[in-house]
This record gives C-alpha cells, structure tokens and sequence, in this order.
C-alpha cells in the first residue's frame, strides 16, 4: 500500500510538472512596436507687463589704454566676468542695484554697500549682509577679482579693507546683450560717454504676466519672443536684453 501511495503520488507530482496553464506557455515573436511622441502646447491667452529697455552705454571707470579686450562671443555680458583691463589692471564688470560711485573702507554704510553685499553673494561668493563694508565683504571682493585677475600679482591690487571703484565696470543690470566698443590698444576715458566699454542694445528688460488661467495643465509657462522661449509666471521674470523686432506671446506648456 505504501509503495502504491508513493507511486500515485509521483504520478501527482508528475501530472502537475508536465500540465502547464496556455496563458504561461511560450509565446511566439511578438515583433517590433513602433512608438511615437507627441508635443500637447496648453497655449492660453493673457496679459502681460513687459517692461523695455533703451539702448545705452556702459562706461569705463578710469582713463588708460586698453591692454586687454575680449569681448563675448555670444554679445552677452554678465555680471562677475573680465572683458577688459587698462593699463594691465584687469577690471571686473559688475552689477550692483546702486551705481557704484565711491571707494569703499571698512566701517563704511550706505545703499552702495548692500547692493555690493548682495550681488557678491548673489555670485556665490558669500560675505557679509550686514549694510556694513567689513572683513567678510572684502574677501568675498577679494575672491572674485582674483578669479579673474589671471595672475597672483593681478590679484594683488585689491588692497588690504579696500574696496577701489577704479577695479570694476560698473554693469546697470546682471546680463546685458552688447557691443564691445573699446578695442586693444585704444585710449578711454574714466566715466566718459565718449569712449564707452559696452554699447547697450535696445529691447525688453523683463516680462510680468498679472495672472495665470484657471484650469491649466499644471507645468512652467513661457513667452516666445523672436523665436526665443523664456520662462514666465507670476513674479518678475528678468531676461537678457535683446534687440526686438517681433514679439509673439504664446504661452506653453514644457
């Protein structure tokens, strides 16, 4: 009896092994699905602030030949960067929401010396908020002239508590579309519109929508001008300057 239950009980076990359910079988080659993609625009209309700006002129801060020039290849000038040095000073262009009009000694305050703070930090250079010119926001100046002075004894120049007006081209806003206007070897004028550093061109400055639609697909909207995106929402969205010729306000989803 023994043997005849473990014999059934292989033929069991056997029957299970050997009787595999159709949906588990192999399948045949399926082959190949081709997959397609296709870009959903929510385009809804709104209005929109925008803000333009004139053309103008960036000037030197001080008088020299010009012994260094390199102007950017995409017209672009950003604030923090090196385009020019006279007489083999190197002069960093820099944006502050003041003009930068005076040189700056530990202890000294004013609206000068907060903007100066904050676009030091805004450029990842840290230093101090405090509205005071102290230690931590000369060595955050001190860092950033020296990453583009180029050599140590460039560096050098930026005095010890010091803050010299004369190192700095002063930029009206962060990223500005130029024309160099000095070239190597010419002779400029410290704040004269006679010899400029940059030539400004005219366009928009920023766009501000009022208000998003109601029931949008959710995602980051944005403006076409001259056939350029630029992301746009309910703040102030600060673009770079460019000359416009056409403007096309067409929201997308992205």
């Amino acid at each position: 009896m023994a043997a005849c239950l473990a014999a059934g009980m292989g033929l069991a076990v056997g029957l299970e092994r050997t009787m595999t359910p159709p949906s588990l079988s192999d399948s045949s080659d399926a082959g190949n699905l081709a997959l397609g993609s296709e870009e959903f625009d929510d385009v809804r209309s709104l209005n929109v602030d925008v803000t333009a700006s004139p053309a103008g002129g960036v000037a030197f801060p001080v008088s020299g030949r010009v012994t260094f020039a390199s102007c950017p290849a995409d017209g672009v000038v950003r604030s923090g960067s090196r385009e020019y040095g006279v007489d083999g000073t190197p002069l960093v262009s820099l944006h502050t929401d003041t003009p930068l009009y005076r040189d700056l000694a530990y202890g000294d305050k004013g609206d000068d010396v907060t903007a100066l703070q904050n676009e030091l930090a805004a450029l990842g250079y840290g230093g101090s908020r405090s509205g005071v010119f102290d230690w931590a926001t000369w060595d955050a100046w001190r860092r950033l002239y020296a990453a583009n002075a180029g050599t140590a004894t460039a560096a050098a120049r930026v005095q010890q508590g010091a803050f010299s007006r004369a190192l700095a081209v002063w930029l009206p806003a962060q990223t500005m579309s130029v024309s160099c206007a000095a070239s190597l070897g010419s002779t400029v004028t410290g704040d004269s519109t006679d010899s400029l550093a940059f030539r400004s061109l005219a366009g928009v400055a920023s766009v501000k929508a009022a208000s998003l639609p109601d029931g949008r697909i959710q995602g980051d909207r944005v403006v076409e001008i001259n056939g350029r995106d630029y992301p746009i929402g309910d703040c102030l969205c600060s673009m770079v300057l460019r000359p416009v010729e056409r403007l096309v306000f067409s929201p997308k989803e992205r």
